[in-house]
């Protein structure tokens, strides 16, 4: 249930005020206060492993999480195993048994190709494999209904150099495959899209991996994402156990998908003003790159009206970062016809829309964007730069006559 700041207690009011302005060593104290408690909170856990990793104390920050990662995959719940395990490889990639859990999460999520990959980064990296654990996973494996031709060549040859000693289970394995492969719809090695190669997932320092795109039958996933925390800049963090929308961020929509933005009970609406502290919040977790948690801010902001519409640009930046650009785009798109009745300015609306169609390709939708605003000045750029990009993109020749008529009209800039 979702409560404002003004109904929360003073200690969890005063954590959340550290947080904001980065206190770390004191939003720790209540949080780890809360732990013992709360040990099966593995959100909390996830969230001290955050305020650790601020905090330089990247040995506590890997206790936490590891205590996060494996309370979540016992419980199935693996979008949030993949968050904290992409977390835990980036500050220390010899992690090896995480490789492992990652590798059952992605199969749990049917993301074939990157279970394959992230085993064969465990083989390579693990100092000492589990027998027990990798058997597990092959008997997982082979439970699945794999249709890729190239994905049941790479079980054979993981399967190989895991160097298991099981006769009766490689005889199930290679039965498996066998099966697979003679079924008349079994996929041919290389599919229409061309993604014939299993891609090596071995995650490296800054590296990008956020869900994109999901093909074909076999979870075919794309990887690609966001940066590090604080210096660095994504963290893919699970959103902490207060306030939580529940919001389902483990795969992205197609560029096509039909997705709505939920609309709000009026009756939910929060006070003027009350929505100040969790803007401001939300603020700070973006600049941190914790997603999840600024999403969870914005989303309560949104609640006051005075704060919607800068809620809904900092809410609609979060997806952007996350890869979810379709979301950000039905969101921004929504907004933009509510600031338009009101009789908004909504000139950094149009700016941020103008680069969410830009990064989904619809170039002639981002011009509009920009030509809309031509002039604007937004601490995310120029619109005048952005309208020669994207010209220069489309090949435009007559981009000067477009300027002159544009630069008569005294109403230039405005919606």
């Amino acid at each position: 249930m979702n409560l404002s700041l003004s109904r929360k207690s003073d200690p969890e009011k005063t954590a959340r005020e550290a947080i904001r302005k980065r206190n770390w060593k004191k939003a720790l104290e209540y949080y780890e206060q809360q732990l013992k408690s709360n040990e099966r909170d593995f959100a909390l856990w996830n969230l001290v492993g955050d305020l650790h990793a601020s905090n330089k104390s990247i040995t506590q920050a890997m206790e936490s999480w590891r205590h996060a990662l494996e309370g979540f995959s016992l419980e199935g719940l693996y979008d949030s195993v993949l968050g904290i395990g992409r977390k835990m490889l980036r500050y220390s990639p010899e992690e090896e048994d995480t490789n492992l859990l990652l590798a059952e999460a992605y199969l749990g999520m049917e993301y074939y190709a990157d279970c394959l990959a992230t085993f064969r980064s465990y083989l390579k990296l693990a100092a000492h494999r589990s027998e027990p654990d990798m058997k597990s996973l092959f008997k997982k494996v082979i439970e699945c209904d794999i249709r890729h031709a190239h994905l049941l060549d790479e079980i054979r040859s993981l399967y190989k150099e895991s160097g298991i000693e099981d006769v009766e289970l490689e005889r199930t394995v290679e039965a498996y495959l066998q099966r697979k492969l003679e079924e008349p719809e079994s996929l041919p090695a290389t599919d229409e899209s061309g993604d014939s190669d299993i891609i090596e997932s071995t995650v490296e320092p800054g590296s990008r991996t956020g869900f994109e795109t999901q093909e074909g039958r076999d979870g075919l996933a794309m990887l690609g994402g966001t940066k590090d925390m604080s210096d660095e800049e994504d963290v893919n963090v699970i959103r902490p156990s207060f306030e939580a929308p529940s919001y389902d961020f483990n795969t992205a929509p197609s560029l096509d998908s039909d997705f709505e933005v939920p609309v709000e009970d009026v009756q939910d609406e929060l006070p003027a003003g009350e929505g100040k502290d969790h803007y401001d919040l939300g603020v700070v977790y973006t600049e941190m790159s914790l997603w999840d948690a600024a999403i969870s801010e914005y989303e309560n902001a949104r609640r006051d009206p005075t704060y919607r519409y800068k809620s809904t640009l900092g809410l609609a930046n979060c997806y952007q970062n996350m890869n979810d650009l379709q979301r950000a785009l039905n969101l921004l798109e929504a907004e933009r016809k509510s600031s338009a009745d009101a009789g908004e300015d909504n000139s950094e609306l149009h700016f941020q829309l103008g680069e969410v169609h830009e990064l989904l390709g619809n170039l002639s939708e981002a011009l509009e964007c920009f030509k809309t605003i031509r002039g604007h000045s937004s601490p995310r750029g120029q619109a005048d730069e952005k309208i020669r990009e994207i010209q220069g993109k489309m090949g435009s020749a007559d981009h000067g006559s477009e300027h002159s008529d544009d630069d008569t009209n005294p109403f230039r800039g405005q919606d």
